[in-house]
């Protein structure tokens, strides 16, 4: 696959995103990009996914031409052939070149129905969402070891304070941590608790009073 992307995307890609999606490609895992800084794979992954060129009517009429020549058909006259490209071209001028070329291909190798093959992906389509799935994937993979350290409470006062908003939230509903009023969390006691609850009295009864 990576041989693939070297000579069928890199026209499409920067150098590094080239080398970023080779990496991706040739990759089981995303714990195996560990050597690769994240923040490319991350970049690449939410990077638009470059638009991939369109046949010209010339390139078009040579692929019709190519399978036309390579099956077994009726002979037809020029005039009905003409019609019969002029359909295939109104219809197809709008799917990507490669995806053409490749049915074409496929279609010949195979004598299998060719709108299947349409269905082909480009190697730089594939990196792109490969990139998606392994940031995806990392990043469930870190908020549960992240969730399961909060409940062995093997994390400092300063890895708290640093958690984000929403690994706060989820820690709070899964009762692993307490707010605080000062706006941090901290460990569930029943003294956390108690403060807690209390602020959120003082808060009811000012309030009322503001009412």
């Amino acid at each position: 696959m990576g041989q693939t992307l070297a000579i069928a995307g890199a026209a499409y890609l920067t150098p590094a995103e080239h080398e970023v999606a080779l990496a991706v490609l040739q990759t089981e895992h995303e714990r195996q990009l560990d050597a690769m800084t994240w923040a490319e794979v991350e970049r690449f992954a939410l990077a638009p996914c470059p638009v991939l060129p369109c046949p010209t009517q010339d390139e078009f009429r040579g692929i019709i031409k190519a399978l036309a020549g390579t099956l077994k058909a009726p002979r037809t006259s020029g005039e009905q052939g003409q019609l019969q490209l002029s359909m295939f071209w109104a219809a197809l001028k709008d799917v990507e070149l490669f995806r053409i070329q490749g049915a074409a291909a496929y279609f010949i190798n195979t004598a299998e129905w060719m709108p299947k093959a349409l269905a082909i992906g480009h190697p730089v389509w594939s990196a792109h969402e490969r990139a998606a799935r392994f940031v995806r994937d990392r990043e469930h993979r870190l908020h549960g070891e992240l969730m399961r350290r909060l409940e062995d409470r093997t994390l400092g006062p300063g890895e708290l304070d640093a958690l984000t908003e929403f690994q706060r939230r989820d820690a709070v509903t899964r009762g692993l941590v307490v707010p605080t009023p000062e706006g941090t969390v901290v460990y569930r006691t029943r003294e956390a608790l108690e403060r807690w609850e209390e602020h959120n009295r003082q808060l009811t009864l000012d309030s009322r009073k503001d009412q």
